[in-house]
């Protein structure tokens, strides 16, 4: 049994008994060095880097752990136009997969967080490419024998 199939199980083995490891209110609510994590902010951002990782893409899929709790805010952001639809991943190997269709780019719910999401994937990108461009091997200059 992988390890995903045993997170999952035990996940059903806790909700099949009315279990929970956090209320929704305090998943929505959890202190975060002083500041409130909010899974509502945290679910878009990580579809609208996924939208700007596929170059603006009318489809796109994201892979985070977490998508199966987000199914309520999905429906939640398709219901006010953030997104046209999505689509969970149906088997064991794409459980962790989230279809996206349509982000709705002119419909942006949290523009600042948006916008930090959007500044952090620059930063990485700078930071990928100097890295690239330090490891790159030098070409060597052949010698006659």
């Amino acid at each position: 049994m992988n390890i995903l199939s045993a997170i999952l199980e035990l996940l059903q083995h806790n909700n099949k008994k009315g279990r929970s490891t956090m209320t929704t209110t305090e998943q929505n609510t959890q202190q975060n060095n002083g500041r409130k994590f909010d899974v509502f902010k945290y679910a878009y951002g990580q579809i609208y880097r996924g939208f700007l990782e596929s170059g603006k893409s009318d489809k796109f899929v994201i892979t985070n752990i977490h998508v199966r709790e987000w199914k309520g805010i999905l429906s939640y952001f398709k219901k006010k136009e953030y997104i046209v639809d999505f689509k969970l991943g149906d088997t064991v190997e794409t459980a962790c997969d989230l279809g996206i269709e349509g982000l709705n780019e002119e419909n942006i719910p949290y523009p600042k967080y948006a916008e930090g999401v959007k500044k952090n994937l620059e930063k990485e990108l700078a930071e990928k490419e100097a890295l690239e461009a330090d490891v790159k091997p030098k070409k060597r200059s052949r010698k006659a024998a």
